[in-house]
């Protein structure tokens, strides 16, 4: 999460909603909805053996945290980066569900929620990669897991729809396990109430 704030704090924010030729308030929005659904996404998919030994993988071969130095040219190329493949494997045939929930959540239209997670998907995997990379004692499978309790506890009003279709612990909801862990990171981070 310290990654994350460090690299998308201060103008990232005015950077992203002008490469997508939208609302700044609204990028910012849809930004603090798409993180904690990106990490609840990744976290479920590390609860399972073989999606713990895929992300595995994929972060050490692929996502070693160097996107995150030069973040700007980074952006500026999203559209043909590594994006949608990775959303792919993290929300496969749920992509779609989640980015309409996103958008109707945050007022960003479709067609910017879904290059919005495009630039976002490759971000948080470098982050995971820095993380890992630098060594906390934690598994993948537990970083993620804090990780994402944090974020959605965090996250603005409008996850509950969005968290409901990734059903984390598959009792109907994933806001009874993860609300209670919040903290600030994202209202800070975005200059977001809740």
């Amino acid at each position: 999460m310290d990654i994350l704030g460090q690299v998308l704090g201060g103008n990232a924010g005015q950077q992203i909603s002008g490469l997508l030729g939208a609302d700044t308030a609204k990028t910012k929005s849809g930004m603090a909805l798409a993180l904690p659904a990106l990490l609840g996404a990744l976290s479920k998919n590390a609860s399972k053996p073989e999606g713990l030994d895929s992300l595995t993988r994929a972060v050490k071969q692929d996502h070693d945290g160097s996107i995150l130095d030069d973040l700007g040219g980074f952006l500026g190329k999203a559209a043909t980066g590594p994006g949608a493949g990775i959303l792919k494997h993290v929300l496969g045939a749920k992509r779609s569900g989640v980015e309409g929930e996103i958008s109707r959540a945050s007022g960003l239209g479709g067609p910017a929620t879904s290059q919005l997670m495009e630039m976002l998907a490759p971000i948080l995997m470098g982050a995971i990669g820095k993380s890992l990379a630098s060594g906390g004692g934690q598994g993948l499978a537990a970083m993620l897991s804090g990780a994402s309790r944090q974020a959605a506890g965090a996250a603005p009003a409008g996850m509950a729809g969005i968290f409901g279709m990734l059903d984390l612990n598959k009792d109907g909801s994933m806001m009874d396990d993860v609300v209670r862990m919040g903290g600030g990171f994202f209202k800070r981070l975005f200059g977001m109430r809740r």
